[in-house]
């Protein structure tokens, strides 16, 4: 039983090591997918040379992916959430404009008034002949 515990204590840093390996792995791909999603949908709403940072960002990012040195992969994920902050910015401008939109010309959700004015009742069916 004492071996087992000796080998599970040595093997804990390595473990630990590993998982922040993925784990950094993981964060990065997520945000290479998130940021190429984002360009390919509003990268037109920024700037030429804004574009062009964030690209090599994404380049410098797979390749550290592909490398798998996870300092490399931390420090170019960074980099890449620094180079595409002007471009959340313009998904957020886009989600809120599209949410504002809908939003002022019903009304607030739950005050009755609905799309054509029309009036909505909130109101529960009850069966009158189960008493």
């Amino acid at each position: 039983m004492e071996k087992f515990i000796q080998d599970a204590e040595k093997f804990a840093a390595e473990d630990k090591k590993k998982r922040a390996d993925i784990e950094a792995k993981n964060e990065a791909d997520a945000v290479v997918y998130s940021t190429e999603k984002a360009l390919k949908d509003y990268g037109d709403k920024v700037s030429q040379d804004d574009r062009m940072a964030i690209e090599r960002a994404l380049t410098d990012a797979k390749e550290a992916l592909k490398a798998g040195d996870t300092e490399k992969i931390n420090k170019a994920k960074e980099d890449l959430l620094k180079a595409s902050h002007k471009l959340a910015e313009e998904v957020y401008k886009a989600a809120s404009a599209k949410a504002g939109r809908g939003g002022a010309a019903g009304g607030e959700p739950g005050n009755g008034a609905g799309k054509g004015g029309e009036n909505v009742v909130d109101a529960e069916v009850v069966d009158e002949g189960k008493k």
